[in-house]
């Protein structure tokens, strides 16, 4: 059987150029050979745009959902494709099972809004994480949604293969015993991509904040608001 793929109601761009138009399908297991993991990346990702700064950028993102031990976070690259500010964090920065060594880590300088997007491109589902981390090293992702989003909106990834985007787990409306799982209103998740230039087969997005730059990220974070605070004072004085 073909590949059931689903175009969105309006065209809708990736934000890297070279990827073109938005495409998203209804997976199912059958379907997994036309998509090897050494070179298409298998890993579930949604369509989503983001906000900082007041400036909503209309092209798509992909967002992966790791919600084990991760922390939210954006790549280097598509930070500075995106041209969002970020600060270089002091201590011992991140290790990764699959590195030696450490690597540096920055933070985002303003707040970022993650929207999660329907077949027509409209935001239905908006995420702020108190801390967004930029990841110098990796090239396996682009946005990536950890834990401390999963755990706060209760997110759970499309198990299953339902279809129904990005999914989150509230009380069961009935009083029962057990929660109601209730899809936001996103797409599916989009087609799978081909692994980019300098992308390895093996990879994994999950990497470790050391404790005494977790610290440096949250008095950054805080510093930074209290600037916005001063400054939103000013203009309304």
């Amino acid at each position: 059987m073909p590949l059931q793929i689903i175009r969105p109601s309006v065209p809708l761009q990736h934000v890297r150029p070279e990827e073109g138009e938005v495409v998203f399908w209804h997976k199912r297991r059958e379907d997994a050979r036309a998509f090897q993991p050494g070179e298409y990346c298998t890993i579930d990702e949604y369509a989503v745009r983001v906000v900082s700064g007041g400036l909503r950028r209309d092209e798509v993102v992909r967002a992966r959902i790791n919600g084990c031990c991760a922390v939210t976070s954006i790549t280097k690259e598509l930070a500075d494709l995106l041209g969002l500010e970020y600060l270089e964090l002091s201590g011992q920065g991140t290790s990764n099972m699959l590195r030696v060594g450490r690597s540096p880590v920055s933070i985002l300088a303003e707040p970022l809004s993650i929207e999660v997007l329907d077949l027509a491109g409209r935001s239905v589902y908006t995420m702020t994480p108190q801390l967004v981390f930029v990841d110098h090293n990796s090239k396996v992702y682009d946005l990536q949604i950890g834990r401390d989003l999963v755990v706060a909106h209760r997110i759970i990834d499309d198990f299953g293969n339902r279809h129904k985007g990005i999914i989150v787990s509230r009380p069961n409306a009935a009083g029962g015993p057990e929660d109601d799982d209730v899809p936001v209103g996103g797409a599916p998740s989009l087609l799978p991509r081909r692994l980019r230039p300098g992308e390895p087969a093996l990879s994994t997005s999950t990497f470790y904040v050391e404790q005494d730059t977790w610290e440096h990220a949250v008095q950054v974070a805080q510093a930074r608001a209290a600037v916005r605070a001063r400054r939103d004072t000013a203009a309304q004085a």
